[in-house]
């Protein structure tokens, strides 16, 4: 009796360890297991094996999220069939020096850094510019310059420039006081001179190095002309006062460093009705900002 009671009992005892045996066969080859480098196991459904991941779901929460993991930090991955698949895992290299091990880190792809534009050259003007001039004119027509001769000649300008162009609005002012020829019955005789010329120039910049430039402009406008003569003749005092409005022509060359310039023009001044040029050359220094 004892005996078959033993028997009993060992064959309950058996059919449990089966029963569990087979529950934990099922349970392995239910799900698939990742097994990552450093030998920990991860219980998933794998959905995806990219190039550079792997996606899966927990499989104890198969209603989550889609987890994502690197190639490079598995090592196996047994699926629920019982097929296995290993990754190639890059060996790190060891320093001989330190014998320290590494740990590899996925190669990213860089793209290549672009080379910056080269910069544009900075010009000292640039937008709205003002500044003042003075000089000495010298008159070219052969009777005025005997009679009036070299003179100060002072304005002011004001413009825009963009990159090498500039378009500036001059004036500028001589005035003279003169010596006239006494021939004949006239005894004595004083004149003087003045000039207002308006213009518009355009300028243009040849030579741009650090804060030294050259430049050239071609500029016309109007002149107002005005000249006042006082004569004695035969015991009488007489005077007359002559203004024109005219035409303005002037080429300039010019240097610039840093605030200060430095300008040569060749100015025109026809006198129509007088078939004549008060015209001249004019040094000037000036100041621009």
């Amino acid at each position: 009796m004892k005996n078959l009671n033993l028997k009993r009992v060992n064959t309950f005892v058996f059919g449990m360890l089966f029963i569990a045996f087979l529950f934990a066969t099922l349970s392995i080859f239910g799900q698939d297991v990742i097994i990552k480098n450093d030998k920990t196991e991860i219980q998933a459904k794998i959905m995806e094996i990219q190039e550079k991941v792997i996606k899966y779901k927990l499989f104890n929460y198969l209603d989550g999220p889609i987890r994502n993991i690197n190639v490079l930090d598995v090592f196996m991955i047994i699926y629920e069939n019982g097929a296995r698949e290993t990754f190639d895992v890059p060996i790190p290299k060891i320093l001989p020096e330190q014998q320290i091990v590494q740990e590899q880190q996925p190669v990213i792809k860089q793209s290549p850094i672009p080379t910056p534009p080269k910069p544009k050259p900075l010009f000292l003007h640039d937008g709205f510019c003002y500044g003042l001039k003075a000089g000495l004119f010298i008159p070219s027509n052969k009777t005025v310059s005997e009679i009036y001769g070299p003179g100060f000649m002072w304005g002011g300008s004001i413009g825009y420039w963009a990159g090498r162009w500039g378009i500036v609005f001059d004036y500028r002012s001589y005035s003279k006081k003169g010596d006239p020829y006494t021939l004949g019955q006239v005894s004595s005789a004083t004149s003087k001179l003045s000039l207002l010329p308006l213009t518009f120039t355009n300028y243009f910049t040849i030579i741009k190095s650090g804060y030294f430039e050259t430049y050239v402009g071609l500029g016309v406008g109007t002149c107002f002309y005005k000249e006042y003569l006082s004569m004695t003749a035969l015991g009488q005092r007489k005077t007359t006062t002559e203004k024109l409005i005219t035409l303005e022509l002037n080429a300039t060359w010019g240097m610039n460093i840093y605030l200060f310039y430095f300008e040569f023009s060749l100015i025109s001044i026809p006198l129509f009705d007088y078939n004549t040029n008060v015209g001249g050359f004019l040094f000037s220094v000036g100041y621009f900002i």
